[in-house]
């Protein structure tokens, strides 16, 4: 293709592109009126559902006489969206703008099955999905991705949250019954019987709070040995 017939080309695009502008862009013009309650009703929405919210102000974009190419690319989709969305509003209002009609696929587990699965979820700590994807297989011969069992436990209402520690209440009865028998022993002992208390101080006697998957609304507490942080006392003796 020589220069002379790519500016031929380049021509017959412009003039194109000119034509449907001239023939087609007054099919976009709205009325004042309609500009404005389609305004009111993106204040009612943008704090709620912000995807619908941007449908409205795509609408309003178009009727004000911007271009659809630069619309789309201010949203980042596609013009031919665009112009749906200005299909849609002038084929049935606001209502019809806004109406979804988007249907997910269906549950690969029964009601039943999920009752049993938050049963199970209740009696065993997960601390990642991943094997409750095999129990699910096993299980329910159902596979899920990670996720798909994400969702799923979301929508069981579970969540993924930490443990938080508390402390643990001290039973006197016992603490008194082991330092009795601590005394009855050395008493009792020969006195060539040697006695060792060893501190640790490494080993920490502490509980540690994880991330899991937990119910929602029910508190998800682990019992606190004491405050100390690394203590572990030993008692050794020998004759």
């Amino acid at each position: 293709m020589n220069y002379k017939d790519l500016y031929f080309v380049c021509c017959c695009l412009l003039f194109t592109e000119f034509l449907f502008l001239f023939l087609f862009m007054s099919d976009y013009k709205l009325s004042h009126e309609q500009l404005h309650k389609l305004a009111n009703k993106y204040k009612e929405v943008k704090n709620k559902i912000s995807y619908i919210a941007n449908r409205i102000l795509i609408v309003i974009a178009l009727g004000r006489g911007g271009s659809a190419s630069s619309i789309a690319e201010t949203f980042l989709i596609d013009a031919d969206t665009v112009r749906r969305y200005f299909r849609l509003y002038k084929a049935g209002g606001i209502n019809r703008l806004l109406e979804m009609r988007y249907e997910g696929r269906s549950s690969l587990l029964t009601d039943e099955q999920k009752e049993q699965l938050k049963q199970h979820l209740r009696e065993n700590i997960y601390l990642d999905v991943k094997p409750l994807i095999v129990y699910v297989r096993e299980t329910f011969g159902a596979q899920y991705s990670l996720s798909g069992i994400t969702k799923l436990m979301h929508s069981l209402n579970f969540k993924y949250k930490k443990l938080h520690l508390v402390p643990s209440k001290p039973d006197s009865e016992t603490q008194q019954k082991c330092v009795d028998d601590d005394n009855e022993t050395c008493n009792d002992a020969d006195e060539n019987k040697v006695f060792y208390f060893v501190d640790g101080v490494h080993p920490q006697p502490n509980s540690r709070p994880v991330y899991g998957w937990f119910e929602r609304g029910v508190e998800a507490a682990l019992s606190a040995n004491s405050g100390r942080q690394r203590v572990n006392i030993k008692r050794r003796f020998e004759d």
